[in-house]
């Protein structure tokens, strides 16, 4: 079923900030209305901030390094910090510096992240 094929999808190629919509309907080889229209039903997001979404979910796993947050939206495939920022801001409702407090506080960190993500989109 195509929906099980999305999110592996997503997850294999987010990391580059080339990879967009367009590269997924290209990729899988579906339409883009196809694909919209998938998204919508199994994960009640259109495609482009499905993608954001797991951006954001790779992004919360390594706010537990002592990375920077720049090289960290960099390695997730967020094209320039201040995107991220944004993306980040709007989609989670606090920075990703206090996010990054509260994973280093938490006593299950793991716990706290799927949390996170499972309110990112239903799936």
């Amino acid at each position: 079923m195509i929906k099980d094929l999305i999110l592996p999808y997503i997850r294999q190629y987010c990391d580059d900030s080339q990879f967009d919509v367009n590269a997924m309907v290209a990729g899988m080889n579906i339409s883009a209305g196809y694909l919209r229209e998938i998204t919508h039903r199994h994960f009640s997001l259109p495609p482009r901030e499905l993608i954001e979404a797991v951006r954001i979910c790779n992004v919360l796993e390594l706010l537990d390094t002592n990375e920077s947050l720049i090289i960290i939206s960099t390695k997730c495939g967020f094209g320039n910090y201040r995107t991220f920022r944004s993306a980040f801001e709007r989609r989670m409702g606090i920075t990703a510096s206090h996010a990054r407090d509260l994973i280093r506080k938490s006593d299950d960190k793991e716990i706290l992240i799927k949390q996170w993500c499972g309110v990112l989109w239903r799936g």
